[in-house]
């Protein structure tokens, strides 16, 4: 018999809420500036900054749609200033990223069905 070794699961940070006012404040304080990155939000939002980022982009995430960001992107924008070619690499990203995420649970789950109760 194979001894398995049992690695400690790391608990992951809960989600963070936005503020609904926060997401109001920041979609009309992005119309017309294009990307923008984070740390320049944070300079104007300082009170934002104490989540590393995690609080705009829990922001982009609960804005409905309506500011557009994606692992690579240039930054945050709104949604409806983005070209038609930003907003289909924006969801060709997430849709890589459905796609990759499915094949790694695959892979788990085969793992989980060689394993003997």
């Amino acid at each position: 018999m194979i001894d398995q070794l049992q690695l400690p699961l790391e608990k992951r940070k809960p989600n963070v809420a936005a503020d609904p006012k926060d997401i109001e404040l920041l979609c009309e304080w992005l119309i017309g500036r294009g990307w923008v990155r984070a740390v320049a939000i944070e300079a104007f939002f300082p009170l934002w900054k104490a989540n590393d980022h995690r609080y705009i982009r829990a922001i982009a995430s609960q804005s409905a749609g309506r500011i557009l960001s994606f692992p690579g992107s240039p930054g945050y924008r709104i949604a409806l200033e983005a070209s038609i070619d930003e907003l289909w690499h924006a969801r060709n990203v997430f849709d890589r990223a459905g796609i990759e995420a499915a094949a790694r649970k695959k892979e788990i789950d085969a793992v989980i069905h060689r394993r003997k109760p």
